[in-house]
């Protein structure tokens, strides 16, 4: 018995218990606030938590009132150093308040409703129910059996299974048999510290991330402990080869599709230069076709402008040969009349030098 008291004595050392649970438990309070408590003890110190539970039992009296209500109707209830008020209280406490809630319902759904004295009875049967309410936790749930065991460690299923496991008692179906079995193995006065301690084994052995004989060396002394170290190994061995290998495939993806994105980019910009190509073709084709239009309109316009000027030019000749014409015709009826006057002095100067000298021969 002295190798698996010794062996008891070091996991209650090495053990570390990472569930905030309370170092008393709320004078006068039920089962079902004493877990309320170490729900709420997740989001606030254990003398805010048993203050905020004696509040809600106070306002509401009835805890099934309390798991309908809205979250922030809790809120408002709960004792915290929290000062504000409304919609900014409800931000800060809205984990709890749901915690809470969630508690509750937990409980509501495992037992059809809201009393956990029920435990008192088949600590056997409530280790069946603890073990479903996944919000107050296996090793929370340990404390409120504890409770419920009046300071024994409450004998159940998964208790003895896990304590079968490493060797330190036989498996046994019966409530008795596994409470006589016990009590060789817990160190006096230790009552609670081992019911906490293997309850949070019982919770860690599987936990996905971290199974606690990971971090726990002592655990890794037993035959299942070993076995379950080995397994594990194994099991990140594989993970990490899974892990390498999924990176290669995912490296060669995002090269394979880095490769098709770099083809697409170029099929596009060969696309682009092509239709700027086109563009370009098109833009220089219109703009030849709107500089021959632009010719012929300009020839066109020239040719008007230039039939126009010989139109005008000719006019303005005709107009000129006109007033030349007009001018010699002018010129010639003047020289015509001074011939026509000369003509006619002389024929005066004639006629008078004829008469002077007729009267001269007279």
């Amino acid at each position: 018995m002295s190798k698996k008291t010794d062996f008891v004595g070091r996991l209650l050392s090495d053990v570390e218990i990472r569930t905030p649970l309370p170092t008393a438990p709320l004078k006068n309070a039920s089962l079902l606030e004493q877990g309320a408590v170490i729900v709420l003890m997740r989001h606030m110190t254990q003398k805010q938590a048993e203050s905020s539970v004696e509040s809600l039992r106070a306002v509401h009296g009835d805890w099934n009132e309390t798991r309908v209500s809205q979250a922030q109707e809790i809120a408002s209830h709960l004792k915290t150093s929290i000062r504000k008020a409304g919609v900014a209280r409800l931000n800060e406490l809205r984990s709890a308040s749901l915690a809470l809630k969630e508690y509750l319902q937990d409980v509501f759904q495992q037992t059809h409703g809201m009393d956990l004295e029920i435990f008192r009875d088949d600590l056997w049967a409530a280790g069946e129910i603890v073990n479903d309410l996944t919000v107050l936790g296996t090793t929370g749930g340990a404390y409120v059996l504890w409770l419920a065991a009046d300071g024994a460690v409450p004998a159940h299923k998964g208790l003895v299974r896990i304590l079968s496991r490493l060797d330190l008692m036989k498996p046994t179906t019966s409530s008795k048999r596994a409470t006589e079995s016990l009590e060789g193995l817990i160190p006096s006065g230790k009552e609670l510290e081992f019911t906490i301690t293997f309850h949070e084994i019982l919770e860690g052995w599987t936990h996905p991330e971290e199974p606690i004989y990971m971090r726990v060396e002592a655990l890794r002394k037993c035959t299942y402990g070993k076995k379950a170290h080995k397994d594990r190994l194994v099991y990140l061995k594989r993970q990490e080869e899974r892990r390498k290998k999924e990176e290669i495939r995912r490296i060669a993806a995002e090269k394979k599709e880095a490769e098709r994105l770099r083809k697409e980019a170029e099929r596009e910009a060969r696309r682009a230069e092509a239709e700027a190509k086109r563009e370009e073709a098109a833009r220089l084709k219109q703009e030849a076709i709107a500089k021959r239009k632009a010719d012929i309109k300009k020839k066109a316009e020239d040719k008007k402008k230039a039939i126009a000027k010989r139109k005008a030019d000719a006019i303005k000749k005709a107009e000129a040969k006109k007033k030349a014409d007009a001018k010699r015709k002018a010129d010639a009826i003047k020289k015509a009349d001074a011939k026509k006057k000369a003509d006619a002095k002389k024929k005066a100067d004639a006629k008078k030098k004829a008469d002077a000298k007729k009267k001269a021969d007279a």
